[in-house]
């Protein structure tokens, strides 16, 4: 289980027995440290939620909202209960109730645009795990071109040597689609991630926003190409540069 697929399933079920969670959690620093925040802000949602809700609370609430309509005695009555019981002793509880219902929804609706094959929620988490690290790695020490080749060949892709100086960086990555490759690549306007997807055909030629940066889904010619930049000048020159340097591996004849 990656780290990536480790966060969604701490997103829905943080105390999961799954072997391959727990294996997961246990792996190394991050994934602790991910493991613990989660099961902090789980304490802290109990400790919330613990406080008790009387059983009269709404013939109380309307108590205190008529209360210029109730006998003195009454009043008297529910004076001396306060007194016991701290006044509106029971608004935390509820304002714990809504907002982990709201939190709840909210990670469920992040979730499914990580899940259900949302582009936009695949980079944004893809590019938190190491997009801004890979970036600086690379400018110091540029990976070689035949490291660069050999992941590019997983994808049944070629790289034309007159384009092998512009691609600093490559790895295998999970995609939403399967086996795809992380690239860092040098284009006339500054660094590029891209995230090249071989099993998505389908793409939207408008461009959005992930994690502050400009960024596109560009149709190749297997597949498709996610690419991040800090403006539209790189993606663009990203897209020209893959075309041209980027192909499919001839058949070979058995």
């Amino acid at each position: 289980m990656n780290y990536l697929e480790f966060k969604r399933q701490l997103m829905v079920e943080p105390g999961s027995q799954d072997a391959a969670f727990v294996r997961a959690r246990e792996s190394d620093q991050r994934h602790r440290e991910a493991f613990a925040r989660a099961m902090a802000f789980e304490n802290s949602l109990q400790q919330a939620t613990s406080i008790p809700v009387p059983d009269d609370l709404l013939q109380s609430c309307m108590n205190r909202v008529f209360a210029t309509d109730i006998g003195p005695d009454a009043l008297h009555s529910m004076t001396a209960g306060s007194q016991q019981r701290p006044a509106w002793s029971w608004l935390p509880a509820m304002a714990a109730g809504m907002m982990l219902g709201i939190g709840l929804t909210t990670a469920v609706f992040l979730l499914e645009r990580v899940t259900d094959d949302s582009i936009a929620g695949y980079l944004a988490a893809h590019w938190q795990e190491d997009g801004p690290d890979i970036i600086s790695r690379s400018a110091l020490a540029p990976m070689d071109a035949a490291n660069i080749e050999r992941i590019l060949a997983t994808l049944n892709l070629n790289m034309s040597s007159e384009y092998a100086g512009k691609f600093v960086f490559a790895k295998n990555c999970p995609t939403p689609e399967g086996l795809g490759v992380h690239l860092v690549v040098q284009s006339d306007y500054g660094p590029a991630t891209v995230y090249y997807i071989p099993a998505r055909s389908d793409y939207d030629p408008n461009a959005f926003r992930v994690n502050g940066m400009q960024a596109q889904l560009v149709p190749m010619q297997q597949g498709s190409v996610a690419i991040l930049g800090n403006n539209q000048n790189v993606i663009d020159n990203t897209a020209k540069l893959l075309r041209k340097a980027l192909h499919e591996r001839p058949a070979i004849d058995t």
